[in-house]
């Protein structure tokens, strides 16, 4: 979709490091890619546990807040941000 790599890092104990920062309400998973229902589960725990981010009532998806705040658009096939 955004012609980029998506990996996932898994520490020397063989833990994946991506879920758990989910886990932890350290980031959020991206609803919009295919293939990650086992974050979106693992998100949901950390919301009702309300750990990390979920623990605070004014936090807004990294979508939503660019959607309101960012005063310029990313050109995906140009690689350049312009200016609204």
């Amino acid at each position: 979709m955004y012609n980029r790599l998506i990996a996932e890092i898994t520490n020397a104990k063989g833990q994946n490091v991506n879920k758990k920062l989910v886990e932890m309400g350290l980031c959020v998973h991206y609803p919009f890619q295919k293939g990650c229902d086992d974050y979106k589960k693992i998100e949901e725990e950390a919301k009702k546990a309300k750990r990390g981010v979920w623990s605070d009532k004014n936090f807004k998806m990294p979508w939503d807040y660019r959607k309101e705040n960012v005063s310029a658009e990313f050109d995906l096939q140009n690689n350049a941000m312009l200016m609204k």
